[in-house]
């Protein structure tokens, strides 16, 4: 006799195919469940064959079926049971029970009728629960159904899916059973997609991983068939989950999320591949050298395979990384795991992350760590990207001067020579900052930039004070082949010192010798540079404006000059002539031997009474530069020095010259006066700006040319 079971509120927990809740007797070996709708219980062998052991319910419960192996019945409440063994018994045998509880959809009438016939209970409503998307569990959140099958024939119809996605996780019987899933259209129009049979598994005739699913006007039923003729009542129960099919993730992501800012997360998530071929995106926030792996958990089906993606601080998305482990690079802010998927199924997944980096700042006093992850080699180009920079927020005490100690810490090693730290300073009055190295071999920089958005660097020190005005401001750590490893620095900020008007008294006449022996001393230096330049101080006295070393000009009416000769088949006494006549002559005979392109570029010139200087931009894209010097004096171990203020370090890789060099330098030797030098060199990697420097000694002094500007890279 069937027992009517009221509908219960759905609670989204697993289905459990063991007691729900169970107690045993330290002096009996009675085992109770708590049971709410369909129960079987049956006898399971765990060693050898169950001869001598039986199966006995205590409890008055009216049931389908019992003999000496299983029982089932419609239950509410305590039921009690015990396995009991006869004397001389074999093996070791248990009971597993098969239950109902409060959160399942009953079949509380035979719900044998026609596909298309949907009822309160034989439909599964739409779970809003975790889909294509980072979860915090990593099992699907699910609807549970639970019914009869009253005779052998006996047919059951649910309605599990309308324009949505369904995922049967477990199908579990008392009796072997017949699985059809068939779409049904709104013309009336059906197709049977799928016929499954049940499989014994440990007492339990069970269909486990089945995805469907329904397309625009679209419904799938499942059709529950008993599959023996003379079979008496017996029970079923499914796992399920439905999601609604709009709810699919994205193929690819475009932006990135934040960095992340913890040393150690895993990520959880879950999904469901809604057609064939699917592809579903997920975007984990990383830093800079952080371990990852991704497990994913795809139910034993291997139709489908992941790809993992690097999103980066220039805004770039790096190809398939291959592995589903592996470092990110310091220029890492997020990873994008992408499931590749082709035929419509469930996943779960988890990507563990791990970071390897030592860059942080924080308190000295409370060690209060600030960043996870590798510090970027590089300032950010605008606001919108400032928040993946380690920061360190500088508050001075506005009502005196407070000063604040810093810890920065890190390490720089081959593929990561620079670390860059902004600091944010919120006092209108600005604030003192000075560096000090604690251990490592590091050097360091305090670098003031503009606040117009685009942050370019205004000043900097090598870690001597430096006051920082209200903004954003930064630190470069940078190593060098002989200089890696771990690093520490103290950084003590202050606000500057109020004016105090005060007394003053007049003392000056005290120190009046010393102003005399200061003014000539300071003096001195001045007639020597007033010397060398007597010409060009005489030719201002007259009015006449000085020659510039490189008229662009000159250069262009040389050089067609010199391609007219060269069509007349006298090049090469053309080119003797105009040798060794400063530097103007001497790029306009360079560009023709070079074959270069006649305008410039870029370039940077200084004229000195020492000699003349100049740099040319002739290859921007191969990193290609020409330098060139007219000496006006006989020098002394002349040397060329480049310097990269902002960006990636670089260094000389090839010298069109027999000069030796290393670097960042070219050794000139000794120059005579009126030599002219040209020549020249290739940079790996391409700097943003290059600053030059030309130093030697001059009459026994050390002297260098520099010119004001940098070269700027387009």
């Amino acid at each position: 006799m069937r027992c009517a079971v009221p509908m219960f509120v759905i609670v989204l927990i697993p289905l459990l195919a063991s007691p729900i809740t169970y107690a045993q007797n330290v002096d009996s070996d009675v085992e109770s469940v708590l049971v709410s709708g369909p129960t079987y219980i049956t006898l399971i062998c765990d060693q050898g064959s169950c001869s001598g052991h039986t199966l006995e319910v205590i409890s008055e419960i009216n049931s389908t079926f019992a003999d000496s192996f299983s029982w089932s019945g419609n239950a509410e409440g305590v039921l009690d049971y015990r396995v009991v063994s006869a004397p001389g018994s074999s093996g070791v045998a248990h009971a597993r029970v098969l239950t109902s509880d409060a959160d399942y959809i009953h079949e509380t009438v035979d719900i044998e009728d026609s596909l298309t016939t949907a009822k309160t209970n034989n439909s599964l409503p739409i779970t809003q629960g975790c889909i294509d998307s980072l979860c915090e569990m990593s099992k699907l959140t699910t609807k549970r159904m639970s019914g009869w099958l009253n005779t052998g024939g006996d047919r059951d119809y649910w309605l599990i899916s309308a324009n949505s996605s369904t995922y049967i996780e477990e199908f579990q019987s008392e009796a072997p059973v017949i699985i059809e899933i068939w779409k049904i259209a709104s013309d009336g129009s059906r197709l049977m997609a799928g016929r499954l049979t049940s499989s014994l598994q440990n007492g339990v005739h069970e269909i486990r991983d089945l995805a469907v699913v329904a397309g625009s006007n679209e419904e799938i039923w499942m059709v529950v068939s008993s599959a023996e003729a003379d079979r008496r009542d017996s029970v079923y129960m499914a796992n399920v989950f439905v999601s609604h099919n709009e709810a699919d993730a994205p193929a690819k992501h475009n932006y990135s999320s934040n960095r992340i800012h913890q040393p150690k997360s895993n990520y959880k998530f879950t999904g469901i591949s809604h057609k064939q071929s699917d592809v579903d995106s997920f975007l984990i926030p990383v830093g800079g050298r952080f371990t990852y792996e991704v497990q994913i958990f795809n139910h034993g089906n291997n139709d489908s395979f992941v790809s993992v993606h690097e999103h980066l601080l220039n805004g770039e998305v790096s190809e398939d990384l291959g592995p589903d482990a592996g470092i990110t690079s310091s220029g890492a802010i997020s990873l994008e795991i992408r499931f590749h998927a082709m035929t419509p199924m469930i996943y779960s997944g988890e990507v563990k992350l791990t970071s390897n980096s030592t860059d942080f700042s924080g308190l000295l006093l409370r060690g209060d760590l600030v960043y996870f992850g590798d510090a970027p080699d590089n300032l950010p180009t605008d606001n919108s990207r400032i928040n993946y920079w380690p920061e360190m927020v500088v508050d001075s005490n506005e009502s005196g001067p407070a000063v604040s100690t810093y810890r920065l810490q890190g390490d720089v090693f081959g593929m990561d020579m620079i670390d860059t730290y902004l600091i944010s300073i919120n006092s209108e009055s600005g604030s003192l900052m000075r560096a000090v190295a604690e251990s490592g071999s590091a050097s360091i920089q305090i670098q003031e930039l503009t606040q117009s958005g685009t942050y370019q660097i205004k000043n900097s020190s090598n870690g001597s004070q430096l006051f920082l005005p209200m903004g954003i401001h930064a630190i470069r750590v940078e190593g060098s082949p002989q200089n890696v490893g771990a690093y520490s620095f103290i950084l003590t900020t202050s606000q500057p010192q109020p004016l105090d008007s005060g007394v003053f008294v007049d003392l000056s006449s005290k120190a009046t010798p010393y102003y005399i022996f200061a003014g000539l001393f300071l003096l001195a230096p001045s007639v020597l540079v007033a010397f060398f330049m007597r010409k060009e101080i005489m030719r201002r006295i007259l009015g006449k404006t000085p020659v510039d070393p490189i008229n662009k000009g000159a250069i262009e009416n040389i050089v067609n000059e010199l391609r007219r000769r060269e069509s007349e088949g006298n090049l090469e006494s053309a080119l003797m002539s105009f040798h060794g006549h400063g530097l103007t002559t001497s790029r306009a005979s360079f560009l023709i031997e070079k074959g270069l392109p006649e305008m410039d570029i870029a370039s940077v010139s200084v004229s000195n009474p020492m000699g003349d200087i100049g740099m040319w931009l002739d290859d921007a894209k191969n990193g290609v530069l020409t330098f060139g010097i007219y000496a006006k004096v006989d020098w002394k171990l002349a040397c060329l020095r480049l310097s990269y203020p902002d960006g990636t370090r670089s260094k000389i890789v090839e010298l069109s010259s027999k000069s030796i060099f290393s670097d960042d330098e070219v050794m000139l030797g000794d120059l005579s006066e009126g030599q002219t030098i040209m020549f020249q060199l290739k940079l790996d990697t391409i700097p943003e700006t290059v600053e030059l420097e030309f130093t030697g000694r001059v009459k026994g002094e050390s002297v260098a040319i520099v010119p004001r500007e940098a070269l700027a890279w387009i």
